[in-house]
């Protein structure tokens, strides 16, 4: 069993690219352009984080498969949170 992701695992990856597909199978590249925590929780508990890609408007809201060379592919719910200049900003939030 993988160990559940924390906000240290993407900071590195911020500017850069994470492949995912599209529902016609179209190879997309979504850019990692915030990461950041939660506010508050627990000191017992792992600390939340939210993650927002920008990329195509290809993407509807749900599980899409997030590959990154070195994490490898991580399957992660994004939500479409508004425009960019890129078509869409994709947020993921980890709690």
């Amino acid at each position: 069993m993988r160990e559940p992701l924390v906000l240290d695992d993407f900071l590195p990856w911020l500017g850069q690219s994470f492949t995912t597909a599209a529902a016609d199978g179209q190879a997309l590249d979504l850019a990692l352009t915030q990461a950041t925590p939660l506010p508050g929780g627990a000191a017992s508990t792992r600390q939340g984080f939210v993650l927002v890609f920008e990329g195509p408007a290809l993407l509807g809201q749900g599980l899409h498969t997030l590959h990154n060379p070195a994490l490898g592919p991580h399957d992660i719910f994004l939500v479409p949170v508004g425009a960019c200049p890129l078509g869409l900003q994709y947020e993921a939030v980890f709690n």
